[in-house]
């Protein structure tokens, strides 16, 4: 298998392709189509690579059986797109199907494969037991180790198969905030993206825009002490001022996540209950089916206990690759200066696990669900705990409880998208919701976990002020 020649081949031999398209595609209409797919693995390329993105990447629209934005980034992926881009090449390849079919054929496998019932089974148990061994689950299935490692293996480029841990935060002194806006205009949203990228960086997380650029979201996790506390809010005051129409602070106390095995079968794509939902309506059918229906997967927070740096760091290398070796985990805490036996190392995972400040789980993607919405709600807390309950019951969901209300967001059928718009854009009108922020299509414009670790001195978090400044740009 040859190895990339250099780190941005992939865009070298993109560039390669697209010129060669321009001058041998003389169909305006076949031609364009093409472009755009080379356009949409561009954009997918630098997502990998971590080259940040133009403002015509973010406004990009997407091909009809690839989006570079959505998709999820892969580096597997992204060598064998490159392996595919330099036969294309070799080869003068110009057709535009034959084009589209290489290119995209075992490279965003989820976009054109079905899921099996025998791989539909393998998931559905690993989301019941996500911490389970190969033998366990071949003992479990009536097969063999070596066979399940090999479906696990290529679910993982198939799916998007994944191992993650929610993570307690409050566990670890932390607050977990999701503030949901709506800007006054798209320039606005511009200018708080470069604020974000500067400023506000040390304590955040994510920062999400949806296609209109004046809806979104960003995540922060804040030291659970009174200063760095007021200091946060007075930022977000000065943020609200200057840039949102609208604005939600969700100070996180749940987060859920859910797949609706029992409701949507991911072999043919059909939502059972659609209708069922779509008739009653939401907060409706959850109250009609309250002892039947299943609850999400989650972590309630809770206080703050002691802890030490390597208990946070295994919290934090966990909650984004749940099914690290001891080998693997004590490499990344050599790597941040802690040389620990890979006894302790076990020893305290064990720990967390059994104290619940961190909670496995397993994730995954369907090419029957091309669809991603989410919705930010001001509601009462009955009104939020019976969301929790009805997003349980959508294919893919992930749900935030806070203090405000609740924030969901819902992979879906592409059919079933005017469905769930109308299911909870209506229940503004229910006593009880104040408001909703609506935020389609949104995009990641990046995800990190803040390199915090050395902040921690054994009793509290340490800070400084200057991180809690924002630039003038005409904010008092």
């Amino acid at each position: 298998m040859k190895p990339l020649e250099t780190k941005t081949e992939p865009l070298v031999l993109l560039g390669l392709v697209k010129e060669r398209v321009r001058q041998n595609i003389h169909s305006q209409r076949e031609r364009s189509v093409i472009e755009l797919l080379l356009d949409n693995l561009i954009v997918y390329s630098k997502r990998v690579m971590g080259v940040q993105l133009t403002e015509a990447d973010l406004r990009l629209p997407e091909h009809q059986r690839c989006s570079g934005i959505s998709a999820v980034p892969s580096q597997i992926v992204l060598d064998q797109l490159t392996r595919r881009l330099r036969v294309v090449l070799r080869f003068n390849i110009t057709s535009p199907d034959k084009l589209e079919r290489d290119l995209l054929y075992g490279i965003f496998p989820w976009k054109v494969d079905s899921l099996t019932t025998r791989e539909v089974s393998l998931l559905y148990f690993l989301y019941q037991h996500p911490e389970a061994s190969p033998p366990l689950i071949a003992r479990e299935l009536k097969t063999s180790p070596p066979t399940i490692r090999t479906q696990m293996h290529a679910l993982v480029e198939k799916a998007g198969l994944r191992f993650a841990h929610f993570v307690d935060w409050r566990r670890f002194k932390f607050r977990f905030f999701i503030v949901c806006f709506e800007t006054w205009s798209s320039k606005g949203s511009q200018q708080l993206k470069q604020i974000l990228g500067k400023a506000m960086s040390t304590y955040r997380r994510a920062f999400t825009l949806d296609i209109t650029h004046r809806l979104g979201w960003i995540s922060f996790q804040i030291p659970d002490q009174a200063k760095p506390l007021q200091l946060f809010q007075r930022q977000l005051a000065q943020l609200e001022e200057a840039f949102f129409e609208k604005v939600q602070i969700h100070d996180v106390s749940k987060y859920y996540f859910s797949i609706g095995f029992d409701s949507f079968d991911f072999g043919t794509g059909n939502w059972h209950i659609e209708g069922d939902v779509s008739t009653l309506g939401l907060l409706t059918f959850a109250k009609e089916n309250w002892e039947v229906l299943p609850r999400p997967q989650g972590i309630t927070y809770t206080q703050s206990r002691p802890f030490d740096q390597l208990d946070y760091y295994i919290a934090t290398f966990l909650a984004g690759d749940g099914r690290a070796r001891m080998d693997k985990l004590k490499n990344r805490l050599k790597g941040v200066g802690l040389t620990i036996p890979r006894t302790t190392i076990s020893t305290r995972k064990s720990q967390l696990l059994q104290e619940k400040a961190i909670v496995p789980f397993t994730l995954f993607g369907s090419p029957l669900l091309s669809s991603f919405i989410t919705f930010a709600f001001r509601c009462d807390p009955e009104i939020t705990e019976q969301l929790l309950i009805s997003i349980a019951q959508m294919p893919i969901a992930f749900a935030y409880a806070s203090n405000i209300g609740c924030f969901l967001s819902v992979h879906l059928p592409s059919q079933s998208l005017g469905t769930i718009i109308h299911l909870f854009s209506s229940l503004i009108e229910e006593e009880g919701v104040e408001e909703v922020l609506q935020i389609q299509q949104p995009r990641n414009l990046g995800s990190r976990t803040p390199p915090l670790g050395p902040k921690w001195n054994g009793s509290y978090w340490t800070w400084q002020e200057k991180e809690f400044l924002l630039p003038s740009l005409g904010l008092k």
